[in-house]
């Protein structure tokens, strides 16, 4: 999905002035996102205008997490209107113009910088002809629950966000870029690319290699290549032949060698997790407990 801005950190811009205190709580980034991710809490009122930026060709995606108003909202100097705004609720800036916000309530929500060079990128690799906008402007905002169930899933995520996977942070990406395509394009037309399965030799290859690299954190991109993809079409072609995403399924390879490795009784379980790919024992411990009801250490116990 290409480099990352080194500018997308908007959440400088979408919390106020003097919203910056101990009520404050801004988690920000995720390793390996081609897209700029915040969360951005104030649980203060009357927190003043937003901060200016500079112009530029991205969106500010803001999805809320709480039920807030904006007491004021301006675009270029002029004063814009906006719909009320629920849990769930989207709403697309188009950072080429200068937009200000006045925020007088407690606010909690998700803020994404995705550039117009990323969505271009997607929308080639997806067969969409001519140059792709976003389009939802505050005064058509409305709940979107997928980007909420995205949103939902991300809290965890950026409050860990080193110990999260490479290929689960880019699944996660290429959903969030194809759902604006869908859902927020306002001009050019997909030509929808099918994707009918891995071959035979494109399935034993790239299984192989999630094989042979089960301890190192690889990248959607380098997976495509095994295949000779696109990003996109791989993901949907691998799903499509093995019933689950790339993420679940070395997701599923880790927690065998972490049985194997446990029933052989010899290593400490936070050498286990380390051998078979987790960031450290608590990421083991968690996804055991999520996948197998129980601790690592009680399942080798009841062997």
């Amino acid at each position: 999905m290409g480099q990352l801005d080194p500018d997308w950190d908007f959440s400088s811009h979408m919390r106020a002035n003097d919203a910056l205190g101990e009520s404050t709580v801004v988690d920000v980034g995720l390793q390996h996102s081609a897209i700029g991710v915040s969360r951005v809490k104030c649980g203060r009122q009357r927190t003043g205008r937003t901060e200016a930026y500079d112009p530029h060709e991205a969106y500010l995606v803001v999805l809320r997490l709480s039920a807030y108003r904006v007491e004021h909202l301006w675009v270029d100097g002029k004063p814009v209107t906006h719909n009320a705004l629920a849990p769930g609720t989207l709403s697309i800036y188009d950072l080429d113009r200068l937009w200000f916000a006045e925020m007088r309530e407690p606010f909690d929500c998700l803020q994404f910088h995705v550039s117009q060079n990323a969505i271009d990128q997607l929308a080639d690799e997806t067969g969409m002809k001519g140059r792709q906008r976003l389009y939802c402007p505050p005064d058509q905002s409305g709940i979107d629950e997928v980007m909420h169930r995205l949103g939902r899933v991300l809290v965890p995520a950026l409050a860990r966000r080193q110990a999260a996977s490479r290929l689960f942070i880019e699944h996660l990406t290429l959903a969030f870029h194809a759902h604006l395509l869908s859902r927020y394009r306002l001009e050019g037309s997909p030509v929808a690319l099918r994707a009918k399965g891995l071959a035979p030799w494109q399935e034993r290859r790239v299984t192989d290699f999630l094989r042979e690299n089960l301890e190192f954190d690889v990248s959607v991109e380098a997976l495509a290549r095994e295949c000779g993809l696109s990003r996109s079409y791989f993901m949907k072609a691998f799903k499509q032949t093995t019933g689950v995403s790339p993420h679940q399924w070395v997701l599923a390879q880790r927690m065998d060698r972490a049985k194997n490795l446990l029933q052989s009784g010899s290593m400490s379980i936070s050498d286990v997790a380390v051998a078979s790919g987790f960031s450290d024992q608590s990421h083991l411990t968690r996804t055991f407990g999520r996948m197998e009801g129980t601790t690592p250490a009680a399942w080798r116990r009841n062997l």
